[in-house]
């Protein structure tokens, strides 16, 4: 049903949302370290997700924040969740699952992700973060792509 990529520093388990827009969830185990580690641990795994893997996700049409989005000026962000929510229906994973016409962008159907730290996510710099980050990315939209076939 759905896919688990492992990497050095996180356990990231993916599969397809039933929802029109992607979610990501975190697990940080206390594995004997304080609040404090935990805690900062968290808030660099989040930035992470905010800046690189939630662009990457967003990719069904019409989803707010997402490149083919557009945000009339003047609406406020409830009027387009409840506009966003009057077309959810053309935005299921049914719907989003047809083959990619060729010359048009490679998008995904929306991912739910929970991302889950292992114990040496916690000495880890924050660009070694960010590289297996970009590295989980790569192997859940290769294996999303391949189960959609």
């Amino acid at each position: 049903m759905g896919t688990r990529i492992r990497v050095e520093y996180l356990d990231v388990r993916a599969v397809i949302s039933a929802l029109p827009h992607a979610r990501v969830g975190f697990v940080v185990p206390k594995y004997g370290h304080s609040s404090v580690e935990r805690n900062r641990l968290k808030r660099r795994l989040r930035e992470l997700v905010r800046t690189r893997l939630l662009p990457a996700l967003r990719v069904a049409p019409g989803v707010e924040g997402s490149p083919d989005s557009t945000e009339p000026e003047g609406e406020t962000p409830r009027e387009r969740r409840e506009a966003q929510d009057a077309t959810s229906v053309a935005a299921t994973p049914a719907a989003t699952s047809r083959p990619i016409p060729p010359g048009k962008p490679l998008t995904l159907p929306p991912i739910d992700v929970v991302v889950r730290a292992l114990p040496t996510a916690y000495e880890a710099p924050f660009a070694a973060l960010a590289a297996q980050v970009d590295r989980v990315y790569a192997g859940v939209r290769q294996r999303v792509l391949r189960s959609d076939e």
